[in-house]
């Protein structure tokens, strides 16, 4: 079986699964190698099936990108670029210096997303790596120098409670203090 279409196997790893029912919406996972890591591996990478016609919404603070189907994105803080994919800025950009970047590059990846098939899916590890949804009937996300990869499950009945689950499981903001909103806010570049 391939880890996915950029990496193949050299050798069988063993692996144990772990599924907890957390409650009527959610079930907790988690994928380790027995002894912390795999022999000769640098990456861990969880592969799963996902409808053809799924779309996939998250993925952090994303400016250009509703759709994450079709896309490979970065789990890593980036620049986004001067023209975030947009032609010729981007490519005007990237030809002096790769100050381009792309429609998936993010200040705040996050490895959560939810679908219009009223599922989400929220992982643990905070290692660097990427979510692939560019196959269309599978998704993976890899992380390099994981020794596990854990996570919620969850599923309702519409897109806001399913949103609701993922702010309930990720957190939620503080409220913003009053005086925010009383007079104005100055800011000095360099103090």
């Amino acid at each position: 079986m391939s880890v996915d279409k950029h990496y193949q196997p050299t050798q069988k790893a063993n692996f144990t699964a772990d599924f907890t029912i957390e409650d009527e919406h959610s079930v907790a996972f988690e994928v380790k190698t027995p002894d912390g890591r795999a022999p000769n591996t640098n990456f861990m990478a969880l592969k799963y099936v996902s409808d053809p016609d799924e779309e996939i919404y998250g993925m952090g603070l994303q400016y250009s990108e509703w759709n994450m189907k079709g896309k490979q994105i970065p789990l890593i803080t980036a620049e986004a670029g001067v023209g975030r994919g947009v032609q010729p800025i981007t490519g005007v950009e990237n030809a002096d210096g790769g100050q381009g970047g792309n429609t998936v590059l993010s200040y705040a990846p996050a490895a959560s997303y939810i679908t219009n098939k009223q599922r989400g899916l929220i992982f643990k590890p905070n290692n660097i790596g990427y979510a692939d949804f560019t196959d269309e009937t599978t998704a993976t996300l890899l992380y390099w120098h994981a020794t596990s990869i854990g996570g919620t499950v969850l599923s309702a009945a519409t897109p806001i409670r399913l949103a609701q689950l993922v702010s309930t499981t990720v957190g939620l903001m503080k409220p913003l203090p009053e005086w925010l909103a009383k007079g104005c806010i100055i800011g000095i570049v360099g103090g």
